[in-house]
C-alpha cells in the first residue's frame, strides 16, 4: 500500500520564486490605488453610493490591501538572501527617507502652492497634514529596523511571531492616545495609536508588525512545503468562516474595525485574526489564478512586485498632486464610480511605466542605494 506523501519535508524544497505572492501583491497595490482615489479625489461617492464605498473601504481597500502587502513583505524577507543584519536596517533607512520624501512630493508641495495662490487656510492645513502623516512606508521602515534587531539576536521565526503577538496585544490597548504636543504625537504615532488635531498615525508598529512577522513565519513554513496549494486550501477553509462570523457580528454592532474611522489602523489582536483570514483568502485565490495564468501575465505580476515601492510612491503623487488639484480644485468635477474605476486603471498603468523609468535611472538607484 502506497504511503501518503507528507505535506511537509524536513528539507527546504520550495525555495524558488512564488508567482502567487507576486499576484497577491499586484492585486493589493491595485486595490490601494482605488481606495486612495476614493478617499481623496472622489469623496462624494461615500454619500451617493455607501455600499460601494463600504466594500472599497473595508474589503478591497482594507483587509485585502495593506495586511496582504505587509504579509508579503514578511514572506519576501524569508525568501531573500539579504535578510540579515545590517542589510535589513539599511533597507529600513532607505524606506524611511523615501517615506518623508513621498510626504513632501505627494501632498506638501501641491497644498502649499494652492495656499499661496488662494490664501485659503484649509490648504495650509492640508500641507501640514500630508507632511507629518505616518503611512505604510514609515511602518515598513520601522518593521525592517525591528526585524534587523531580532535577526541580530538570532531569534527564530516562531519567537519573532510571538513577540509580534505581544506587541499586537499591547497595541490593542495603546490606541486613541491624545497628546497635547504635536511633534510628540508624530514621534509616538510611529509605534502606537497616538492622536492630535490634523495628524494621523495610519499604521502603528505595535498594531501591524504581526503581519510582517506572520509573513516571515509563513515563508519559513512554505519553504519546506511540498504542496502549497493544499496548504493554502486548508487555510482558506479555516479563514472563510472567520471572515463571515467576524462581519456578521461586527458590522451590525459597529464594533471592531467598524467602530471608528481609525479603528482599522489601530486594529486589535482580534481584528488582526480577521485580517489574517483575508490574507489567506487572497493568497489562495492568487494561487488559483497562478495556475490558470500564462507565463507573460505571471512575468508582468513579477515585475509589478519588483517595482511595488516605486508604484506605490508614484500613484500617491499622481492622485494628490495631479488628480485632486485638476479635478477637484480647478474644474470641481464630481467623480462617479465609472470614472473612479477608469482612473484607477489609468493611474496604475502610468505608475507601472514610470516605475520602470525610475528603475533605469542612475540618480534614483544611487539615492535608493541600489546597485
Amino acid at each position: 500500500m502506497e504511503r501518503k506523501k507528507s505535506l511537509f519535508s524536513k528539507e527546504e524544497i520550495n525555495t524558488g520564486r512564488q508567482p502567487f505572492m507576486d499576484i497577491a501583491k499586484a492585486i493589493a497595490i491595485l486595490f490601494m490605488v482605488e481606495i486612495h482615489l476614493l478617499m481623496y479625489a472622489a469623496e462624494g461617492i461615500y454619500d451617493t453610493h455607501p455600499v460601494f464605498s463600504f466594500i472599497s473601504d473595508i474589503f478591497t481597500g482594507g483587509v485585502f490591501a495593506a495586511p496582504v502587502f505587509m504579509f508579503c513583505m514578511g514572506v519576501g524577507i524569508a525568501y531573500s538572501r539579504s535578510s540579515k543584519h545590517p542589510l535589513l536596517a539599511k533597507r529600513g533607512l532607505d524606506l524611511y527617507i523615501k517615506s518623508w520624501l513621498l510626504n513632501i512630493a505627494r501632498g506638501t508641495i501641491a497644498y502649499l502652492i494652492a495656499y499661496f495662490v488662494t490664501k485659503e487656510a484649509e490648504y495650509l492645513t492640508g500641507a501640514v497634514f500630508f507632511t507629518t502623516i505616518l503611512d505604510i512606508l514609515q511602518f515598513a521602515a520601522l518593521a525592517f529596523f525591528l526585524m534587523d534587531l531580532l535577526k541580530l539576536l538570532k531569534l527564530k521565526e516562531e519567537i519573532i511571531f510571538l513577540i509580534s503577538v505581544a506587541m499586537s496585544v499591547a497595541g490593542s490597548f495603546l490606541r486613541y492616545i491624545e497628546l497635547d504636543n504635536y511633534p510628540l504625537s508624530v514621534a509616538v504615532g510611529h509605534f502606537v495609536g497616538a492622536e492630535h488635531e490634523n495628524f494621523e498615525a495610519c499604521f502603528p508598529l505595535f498594531n501591524w508588525f504581526i503581519f510582517v512577522a506572520g509573513g516571515l513565519l509563513f515563508g519559513k513554513i512554505i519553504r519546506k512545503c511540498g504542496n502549497v496549494k493544499k496548504l493554502l486550501g486548508i487555510l482558506f477553509a479555516f479563514s472563510l468562516p472567520i471572515m463571515i462570523v467576524y462581519n456578521v457580528i461586527a458590522i451590525p454592532r459597529n464594533i471592531g474595525i467598524y467602530s471608528s474611522e481609525l479603528a482599522y489602523y489601530y486594529m486589535t489582536s482580534v481584528d488582526a485574526v480577521y485580517a489574517f483570514s483575508a490574507v489567506f483568502i487572497m493568497l489562495f485565490i492568487s494561487y488559483i489564478l497562478a495556475d490558470v495564468m500564462n507565463d507573460k501575465v505571471k512575468t508582468l505580476c513579477g515585475t509589478i512586485s519588483r517595482r511595488i515601492n516605486e508604484i506605490y510612491c508614484i500613484h500617491w503623487v499622481l492622485i494628490l498632486s495631479v488628480v485632486v488639484p485638476v479635478a477637484n480644485w480647478i474644474f470641481e468635477i464630481s467623480i462617479n464610480i465609472p470614472v473612479l474605476l477608469v482612473l484607477t486603471v489609468v493611474i496604475f498603468v502610468i505608475s507601472y511605466f514610470l516605475a520602470g523609468k525610475l528603475e533605469k535611472s542612475k540618480v534614483w538607484n544611487i539615492m535608493m542605494r541600489k546597485k
